[in-house]
């Protein structure tokens, strides 16, 4: 009687550990509430260089990748950002100052031209939000037609946090970005949201500085898990001893400022990391002048099989799947 009395206690107990696992339900991702920067100065956000100092491993950027990493926004027409931004991404394979990749013209890459639009939406954090990808693509139909084809409708780039600077010219000290449509949408054992593997999502915390002080990296990591992000694939990015060389290209789509590789605020040698929803340095190495699917053949590429990856592929392939 004892020994069934026993075995029924054992079964409830272990019941309820099972009901109570099953009451910690996963995680809401994205996280609830969840958004971009209100009142986004995206004129300052561009006027210098950014360097990724911590990112997660995407198609596109793999980690062989993560040395030397950097991005540089050259706007068409500074008056009118929403004309969009060549996207100039520069990095190393393999080791510092080895095998340097870049799109835009950065290490003499030519076949793909990066480029961001502001997203199709409006708002106070609508600044915050771009889409971003090669730029016949973007070129291919208006902002909302391309978004909507996508499953982007927020962009698929997104300024989550920013840190104000004190130069005032170029607005932020450093910036935690979220890469894909729906980012970051992989629920985790941490009860945070992480970046998708499956739908190679990107997460990337930006300097200034290529070499920052760790508590500004530390305080950046803290701050994305209180927004609900889970920070444990991010992996440091190399960038003691890097040259950059070949980041600053010269190109008739490169205005002669970014060519020079001068900021808003006067620095020079600047065409830094990024990566950003998509954008990438380092997976765009060529063989060659390729040639690119533009227009609605572009789209209909985008939209159709390769979905999920289609700025991978692009930037890796230099044309469309």
């Amino acid at each position: 009687m004892h020994l069934i009395s026993l075995t029924v206690m054992l079964l409830l107990v272990a019941g309820a550990a099972t009901e109570a696992r099953s009451l910690r339900a996963e995680p809401h991702c994205p996280p609830p509430g969840l958004d971009s920067v209100k009142d986004f100065d995206l004129q300052a956000y561009i006027a210098a260089p950014w360097y990724a100092v911590e990112q997660v491993v995407v198609t596109y950027q793999p980690r062989n990748s993560f040395y030397c990493t950097r991005a540089r926004y050259v706007p068409v027409d500074p008056s009118n950002l929403q004309k969009g931004v060549t996207v100039i991404n520069y990095g190393n394979r393999d080791g510092v100052n080895n095998n340097p990749v870049g799109v835009s013209g950065a290490a003499g890459n030519r076949s793909v031209e990066l480029f961001a639009v502001p997203a199709p939406v409006s708002g106070p954090t609508a600044a915050s939000k771009l889409l971003v990808g090669p730029k016949q693509f973007l070129a291919a139909a208006p902002a909302a037609v391309v978004a909507q084809r996508l499953g982007a409708p927020n962009g698929n780039y997104r300024v989550v946090a920013a840190g104000p600077s004190k130069d005032k010219s170029i607005g932020y000290d450093w910036a935690i970005i979220v890469g894909g449509a729906s980012a970051p949408s992989e629920p985790t054992a941490s009860g945070l949201c992480g970046p998708s593997k499956a739908k190679d999502e990107g997460l990337w915390l930006f300097h200034r500085n290529p070499l920052p002080p760790q508590s500004d990296i530390d305080h950046m990591k803290q701050l994305a898990k209180s927004l609900g992000i889970d920070t444990s694939r991010l992996e440091p990015v190399v960038h003691k001893g890097c040259k950059y060389e070949g980041a600053d290209p010269t190109s008739p789509s490169t205005p002669a400022a970014a060519a020079a590789g001068t900021g808003a605020n006067g620095a020079t040698g600047s065409s830094n990391v990024q990566s950003a929803g998509g954008s990438s340095s380092s997976n765009a190495q060529s063989s060659g002048p390729k040639k690119l699917l533009v227009g609605s053949a572009a789209v209909a590429a985008a939209a159709g099989g390769c979905k999920q990856h289609w700025l991978g592929w692009l930037l890796a392939h230099g044309k469309g799947c």
